[in-house]
């Protein structure tokens, strides 16, 4: 309970995100709970009204529910695509929000909430809620993040592994032709707030845009292990690339105390089952480690830090309908 006295909000969505195998009839259950995380963001300082974007991703997920189906058409599939990435992404952010609020987290997640269900589809709006969505798989991976100061170039989150703090700048390039000055951007970040701090960097590219993958967001699949796999080889080619950037870049000093790259992408995929049509969260990732922005410093450290990064991404992201695990 606060200090004030006050009753703080439930917890959301223990037992729900992610879902094993959701039915039309079960987005109530995801509504319900989406209202719960709704409470949540209100007790940060983000008042109801104004978290546009979760209450349309409420109503649209109510009327699946109380139809009993997702929809006559690829534009309703992707419509409940994005209610259903909306409404689960922001519950699991509600689930890690502790404490006191921070004004800087309550400022950027009331400006993701603050745009309509539509934004998500257009270019850069879904950027602040994919920062926070990593921001909670850091959390989940023990690593409690950060938020530095404002008031100069920073990193998105500090993070700490084995005594050591390390910042991590998170990008969403909105194509693969801007992915490389997205990287450089983040370098840059990095560079300025370590030689301040003392805090090697890691970079976040999440790739989703840049791949295209929000395409198939309306396309029921019928060979998914194949459109998996052709994604796949995509990613990795374009992950390795942008790796080589970062391992040979001399223009500058940025990269030299980059410790590590992680790449990832998400999709809502629509995978036809015999119960019928069934939405699955599939996640793409790897991770590369930078010997040079490592020197001085001991690898297994980074090495268990990207670790745990990759399983958490791979658990939320690949496999995500089952019950989470209760805690005391």
């Amino acid at each position: 309970m606060p200090a004030d006295g006050s009753t703080a909000p439930p917890v959301p969505g223990r037992a729900v995100i992610p879902f094993a195998a959701l039915t039309p009839g079960a987005c109530d259950v995801v509504a319900e709970t989406a209202e719960a995380a709704m409470e949540v963001f209100a007790a940060w300082h983000i008042p109801l009204p104004k978290q546009e974007r979760l209450r349309q991703a409420i109503g649209l997920l109510r009327k699946v529910a109380a139809a009993g189906s997702w929809g006559a058409s690829q534009a309703d599939l992707a419509q409940v695509a994005a209610a259903l990435s909306v409404g689960g992404d922001f519950i699991l952010i509600a689930q890690c929000l502790r404490g006191e609020p921070v004004v800087a987290i309550s400022e950027e997640i009331h400006t993701a909430l603050g745009s309509g269900l539509a934004a998500v589809s257009r270019v850069g709006g879904y950027d602040v809620q994919s920062q926070y969505w990593f921001g909670m798989l850091l959390a989940r991976a023990g690593l409690r993040p950060r938020v530095p100061r404002a008031g100069e170039r920073r990193p998105d989150f500090i993070v700490a592994a084995d005594t050591i703090d390390f910042g991590i700048e998170h990008k969403r390039p909105q194509s693969a032709r801007s992915a490389p000055d997205a990287l450089d951007t983040a370098a840059g970040q990095l560079r300025d707030y370590g030689a301040k701090h003392r805090t090697p960097g890691v970079i976040v590219m999440n790739l989703s845009d840049a791949l295209g993958v929000q395409h198939l967001a309306g396309t029921p699949l019928r060979t998914p292990s194949v459109e998996r796999q052709l994604v796949s080889k995509l990613f990795q080619a374009q992950a390795d690339s942008l790796d080589r950037r970062a391992q040979t870049y001399r223009r500058s000093n940025k990269y030299d105390r980059i410790v590590g790259l992680i790449c990832y992408a998400r999709a809502l995929l629509w995978v036809e089952q015999p119960v019928g049509l069934v939405p699955i969260f599939t996640a793409w990732v790897v991770t590369y480690i930078m010997e040079r922005g490592c020197y001085g410093l001991v690898q297994d450290s980074v090495r268990r830090l990207f670790r745990s990064l990759k399983s958490t991404i791979e658990e939320f992201g690949d496999g995500p309908v089952r019950q989470l695990p209760k805690r005391g």
